[in-house]
């Protein structure tokens, strides 16, 4: 194929695509984007877990590729301590035809103890927005339980055996009535170290239902920030 054909091709190319309406580019690039890889880095320990950068760029290709383009606005945002939430709407537009778009809600968290938090709850959102919206596969194979179980049974005894000093602590302050030791030992946790350990006792978790009853009550936070909480 000549250059002069290849050009000519493209603009064929291009003046089919300008007719299509948002739905059909959506499901064009929905034929090209069928899988996300997870990345290697477990969360805590426990999973792994699809990087927003590359759900972000995929669908970028795809975008430019079958023009479309996807603005997000935050509907509301709402602040608990160091949790943010946020409510975004994903539009998708016709670049051809802005008239010619949908939108799509969705939800996100962010967990930070410094000033991260919105940024983290706006990723989140956007993210699980364009996965949900292209309906994304995201590398968990589901006939994979027993090697998944084994994963789960081994980074959950990591953790047991990382944070084994602040368990006990732990709990020892909590059968001892002295909640000031107990939450200084579990809010000096990071927020990844606590989801690795706050596991139902039913599955291997370190705290009985009573102390995790406990420590989920106000007094146990008050215990460690004070009255103002």
């Amino acid at each position: 194929m000549t250059s002069e054909e290849g050009n000519q091709q493209e603009i064929e190319q291009r003046e089919y695509e300008s007719i299509l309406n948002i739905y059909q580019r959506m499901h064009a690039a929905m034929s090209e984007l069928a899988y996300i890889q997870k990345g290697e880095i477990k969360v805590a320990g426990q999973y792994r877990a699809v990087k927003h950068d590359d759900v972000t760029k995929k669908c970028h290709e795809q975008f430019v590729k079958h023009g479309i383009y996807c603005l997000p606005t935050i509907l509301s945002q709402s602040q608990d301590n160091n949790r943010t939430s946020v409510v975004m709407q994903l539009s998708f537009i016709n670049i051809d035809n802005p008239t010619d778009k949908f939108d799509l809600n969705a939800f996100g968290y962010g967990v930070d103890n410094q000033d991260k938090g919105p940024g983290k709850a706006v990723s989140y959102a956007y993210k699980y927005g364009l996965l949900k919206a292209f309906a994304l596969e995201t590398g968990d194979d589901p006939d994979d339980v027993q090697d998944s179980q084994a994963d789960y049974k081994t980074d959950l005894a990591f953790a047991l055996e990382e944070h084994k000093e602040s368990i006990n602590t732990i709990k020892e302050g909590i059968t001892e009535g002295d909640l000031h030791k107990a939450a200084e030992a579990w809010f000096e946790l990071s927020d990844d170290e606590k989801m690795s350990i706050w596991i139902a006792p039913s599955k291997g978790g370190p705290f009985t239902t009573g102390e995790r009853k406990t420590m989920k009550e106000s007094e146990f936070k008050q215990a460690y920030y004070g009255e103002t909480v």
